[in-house]
């Protein structure tokens, strides 16, 4: 590959807008983050200072190679600005070295004019900004002497919201401002610089992250968390800042992180979709099916190798490419007045299909794929014994929303809500079947007597609050929940209520009656096996996960497992399929697959295969017709 950054392929990757408390670091602020999705490689976008709070865009996984891309973004700030009064950090943690008369409304109101536009700014000495490899706040409190040049910056808006004058108890003024800015901008170095215009001094006693780009505090996790942010609330607050200095900020990450604490990071966190490529800037592509191999490998872009949804809308300079199914691709750097060439920024190597499969309890535990989450999840319950014709008219209904993760939710069935003459198909064979469809993930419910006792209503609203459902499809005799009293009519006005949408399949009929499981077992223990195929949409087959394999009478023999139907008693032509992990192990006319002769008798198996190791390596035994 050539000199283009490959990301990783299994890490979470979205963004978070995460609203930081005051009193912490930037950076031990990711903690609660990268424990609820349960990855460390997750990046800020733009430092905040500890004493400050608001909104920090968090990227994870892949998505950590746009940090410098939304960094460059404009940033809005609430501040608050203590006139009359400068500390050496320029903030509340720090030691007054200067005093002097505080400035009225109006003269600040007029100073903040020429205090818009383009600017040279020179950064606080208590910054992160590195000289000779060294942070120049550590270079300061280690007692030498530091020089920061100034820097161009750019402020769009700087508006005076409210002004409290001096009182005869605190001679100080303040204002609160709502400042808008380019990168690079410190608010602390612009409340110095505005107050030496007017022959004062001041540091800020509050400040507060409110927007970047397009990305606003209001829909950032934990914002509910924090007080509006005021004159009176800043003075309130200040003396506590003033403790900042003996504190100790050594990016100590928090140790322990609440289960309510996961909600909140996982309900805020969404995928990086060209929707959103758009609203920050970026042009978007859609990669050619045929140049995915091409792109991933890093050969030179040609714009052939595209699809432009909206060519010429935008100036941007990237562009973000994405595969067809809406997963990122990567960035691009687009051809500009230097170059006629596009060139790679990053490449993100297409997912393979990987089906997931979940227990109730890992949902309970918020261990559900984020990723998911963000998108929505279109689902169908059921115990899907057989998954015959009639689940699968059901189950094609779910399989067409593709704008979602598509799953089924199934049982583990405890021996009371068994059929007496068994199941039709392992919860492993359904597993399969799921898979082969298409689905992207299956939840797997230990029908446990705790279970048994859960409301329907309680139930769905688990799978839309824990699984972010918001497409569903059932037969016409769903029912769910304790007794079974939760029905297809309370499904329907249960998702009108909560904003998601039902789907009630017809029954499939075959010669006439309706296709169920109950049907099919009637067929298998009739030992009419053509019915039983008609009625599933293949051949019935019987999962051997489990048997036990001895010698007897000339072929070998297992007793069947009570839960697992068989066909009738009779000698039957099969095909049997082995494990593929120890196939390995049978010569090639054997391997994966062996048409054979079994005998069903009183609940045994009976397999005619050459050896007890083939026998031990069956995996699954397919009637024929």
């Amino acid at each position: 590959m050539r000199n283009n950054k490959t990301a990783s392929l299994d890490l979470p990757s979205g963004i978070i807008p995460y609203c930081k408390k005051s009193g912490l670091t930037s950076f031990s602020s990711l903690s609660v983050i990268k424990k609820a999705l349960g990855t460390s490689k997750v990046g800020h976008t733009g430092t905040l200072d500890s004493f400050a709070d608001g909104l920090l865009v968090v990227l994870a996984g892949n998505l950590t190679h746009l940090v410098e891309h939304v960094t460059s973004f404009t940033k809005t700030y609430l501040a608050v600005v203590c006139f009359g009064k400068e500390t050496d950090t320029l903030d509340p943690s720090g030691e007054v070295i200067k005093t002097a008369n505080a400035p009225d409304k109006v003269r600040v109101q007029e100073c903040l004019k020429k205090f818009t536009g383009p600017l040279l700014q020179t950064p606080p000495l208590y910054s992160a900004l590195h000289v000779d490899g060294k942070r120049a706040s550590d270079l300061v409190r280690s007692g030498q002497e530091v020089h920061l040049e100034p820097r161009q910056i750019f402020v769009y808006k700087n508006e005076l919201l409210d002004f409290l004058a001096p009182s005869q108890n605190d001679p100080c003024a303040y204002a609160l401002l709502e400042i808008s800015c380019s990168k690079g901008t410190y608010i602390r170095s612009l409340a110095r610089d505005i107050a030496a215009s007017l022959q004062s001094c001041a540091c800020l006693i509050a400040l507060r992250r409110t927007q970047v780009g397009p990305f606003k505090i209001e829909d950032s996790a934990f914002y509910k968390d924090i007080e509006t942010l005021s004159i009176q609330s800043a003075i309130k607050d200040k003396e506590k800042f003033s403790l900042l200095k003996n504190a100790s900020f050594k990016n100590k990450e928090k140790l322990s992180v609440d289960i309510q604490e996961i909600k909140e990071v996982r309900s805020h966190f969404f995928a990086f979709t060209p929707s959103v490529a758009e609203l920050c800037g970026l042009d978007v592509f859609f990669l050619k099916t045929e140049y995915e191999q091409y792109f991933m490998n890093g050969r030179p872009l040609k714009k052939q190798m595209f699809s432009l949804p909206h060519p010429g809308e935008k100036d941007a300079q990237e562009a973000a490419v994405f595969y067809k199914d809406n997963s990122l691709a990567g960035i691009i750097r687009l051809p500009s007045a230097k170059t006629d060439k596009y060139s790679y920024g990053f490449v993100v190597q297409k997912k393979k299909k990987n089906f997931r499969i979940y227990t109730w309890q890992d949902i309970i535990e918020n261990k559900f794929n984020v990723e998911y989450l963000s998108k929505g999840t279109a689902l169908s319950v059921g115990s899907f014994d057989g998954v015959h014709k009639g689940h699968q008219v059901i189950l094609k209904k779910v399989l067409e929303q593709k704008e979602y993760a598509r799953g089924c939710v199934t049982f583990l069935s405890p021996a009371k809500l068994q059929s007496p003459s068994g199941e039709i198909s392992s919860v492993e064979q359904k597993i399969q079947i799921f898979s082969e469809m298409g689905f992207d993930f299956a939840i797997v419910i230990d029908f446990s007597p705790e279970f048994s006792k859960m409301e329907g209503t309680s139930f769905v609203r688990s799978l839309v609050e824990l699984c972010s459902m918001r497409f569903i499809a059932e037969g016409q005799d769903f029912c769910c929940g304790y007794k079974g009293s939760f029905k297809m009519n309370d499904l329907f006005a249960f998702a009108e209520q909560n904003n998601f949408k039902c789907c009630c399949a017809d029954d499939v009929e075959f010669e006439g009656k309706r296709i169920s499981s109950t049907r099919i077992r009637d067929a298998l223990a009739g030992g009419n096996l053509p019915l039983a195929k008609s009625l599933i949409g293949r051949d019935f087959s019987y999962d051997c996960t489990g048997l036990e394999w001895k010698e007897e009478d000339g072929c070998f023999c297992a007793s069947s497992f009570s839960q697992r139907i068989l066909p009738s008693d009779g000698t039957y032509d099969v095909i049997v399929k082995t494990a593929a992990e120890d196939s390995v192990e049978l010569n090639a006319a054997m391997l994966n697959t062996m048409h054979v002769q079994c005998r069903i008798s009183n609940k045994k198996i009976y397999l005619f295969v050459p050896t007890l190791r083939f026998a031990q390596m069956v995996k699954e035994i397919i009637f024929k017709e």
